[in-house]
């Protein structure tokens, strides 16, 4: 139910200065997803929107990359690289 309110939320932001403001809750998001996604109990359909949340995350920082590289590393910091070990 968590899931389905955060992506709602996030997706209903069209306003590109309110998604940069979302920034300071994203490293708070990645670890919980991160460990959602990874548990044996979520269906394809749970992960499906695990990483839907992923991008809104991603997207709500894409902004500082290279323009405030400090801000970039506090929201990703290490979470980021266990979500690319994922994928790679």
């Amino acid at each position: 139910m968590s899931l389905r309110a955060i992506t709602f939320f996030m997706e209903a932001i069209e306003d590109e200065q309110r998604i940069k403001k979302l920034h300071e809750y994203v490293s708070k998001i990645l670890p919980h997803l991160f460990s959602a996604f990874t548990n044996d109990e979520f269906g394809a359909k749970s992960r499906e929107k695990i990483l839907m949340l992923f991008y809104h995350c991603l997207r709500s920082t894409s902004w500082a990359d290279g323009v405030d590289n400090e801000l970039v590393e506090e929201c990703l910091g290490e979470t980021f690289s266990s979500w690319m070990a994922l994928f790679v």
